[in-house]
């Protein structure tokens, strides 16, 4: 189930996906966030159909287990300016400006671009943002914080999870029968990550990726975690057969199946998950409460 409203950032309020049109909590009653991202924002989670079911996606395989469940399977609320809601906003952007006849993107060809096949024993989707239409290139867009660019190599290496990511695409593509007929090469094609954080002195950067195979793919252990990419999928597919026993509109089991899925996410990003980058924090330590630590 998807984020069903936004949190204040000011008051901490729940608060309606047009709140910050009129919203005057900000500094000398300004709103409290940007409409405009609000509201883009809003309109890519109203239309996010992949994401409201347990299938495996390439993101999910990467995250947090029980966060992925918890947000699936749960009302929320959450705060607008959090990266994932930022960086979703972005994407329809950039979507929209790219040029058509150079460009594929999931505006122009959603159905292409949502992609599925299998990784390793896995059936993974995969939304691309953008490919050349020669398929020369398969591009993803990045929207970080700008502070973040002391992190980023000046090499123009990506981050691994982010090289994952457009691997699994490229793995994907490869077994689309449209694809396949257009001349798609899996062996040459070029991988880039957009990387759109601005410094004092720098701008976007343009990252290659270097290609893996899928044996590589599954052996990492993304953000940290103490899993594998693989160890992600595999507890992804257990608790979606869990999740399938469960009886229409028994919540009690709900919570009960997710307050049993290990806290994965507390080694991951260096011990920074939780506190920093989970929307469903306040929901998942309240399990901890209700039902303790899973074993």
């Amino acid at each position: 189930m998807p984020v069903v409203g936004w949190i204040c950032p000011a008051t901490r309020a729940r608060v309606a996906f047009d709140h910050f049109d009129h919203c005057d909590h900000g500094p000398r009653k300004a709103t409290a966030y940007s409409p405009f991202l609000a509201r883009l924002a809003a309109e890519k989670a109203a239309g996010d159909v992949r994401h409201s079911t347990l299938d495996l996606t390439a993101t999910g395989i990467m995250g947090c287990p029980r966060e992925l469940y918890l947000e699936r399977t749960t009302s929320y609320y959450a705060l607008p300016s959090a990266p994932m809601h930022r960086g979703t906003a972005l994407h329809s952007v950039a979507a929209r400006y790219l040029d058509p006849k150079i460009w594929s993107t999931e505006l122009t060809d959603p159905v292409r671009h949502d992609l599925r096949g299998t990784i390793g024993p896995f059936q993974v989707s995969a939304l691309a943002d953008a490919w050349r239409r020669d398929l020369s290139e398969i591009g993803d867009f990045k929207f970080p914080t700008d502070w973040q660019v002391k992190w980023r190599k000046k090499d123009g290496t990506p981050k691994l999870e982010h090289a994952v990511q457009l691997n699994i695409e490229r793995h994907l593509m490869a077994q689309q029968p449209w694809a396949i007929a257009e001349g798609f090469d899996p062996a040459n094609v070029r991988l880039t990550v957009w990387d759109h954080a601005l410094g004092a002195d720098e701008g976007p950067l343009a990252q290659t990726c270097d290609h893996m195979t899928v044996e590589e793919i599954l052996a990492t252990r993304p953000a940290s975690s103490l899993m594998t990419i693989a160890d992600h999928a595999s507890l992804l597919m257990q608790i979606r057969e869990q999740h399938e026993l469960i009886v229409s509109g028994d919540d009690e089991a709900k919570l009960r199946l997710a307050a049993s899925v290990p806290l994965v996410g507390q080694t991951m990003y260096n011990g920074k998950k939780c506190d920093k980058y989970c929307a469903l924090k306040t929901q998942c330590d309240e399990l901890v409460r209700q039902f303790g630590v899973p074993g």
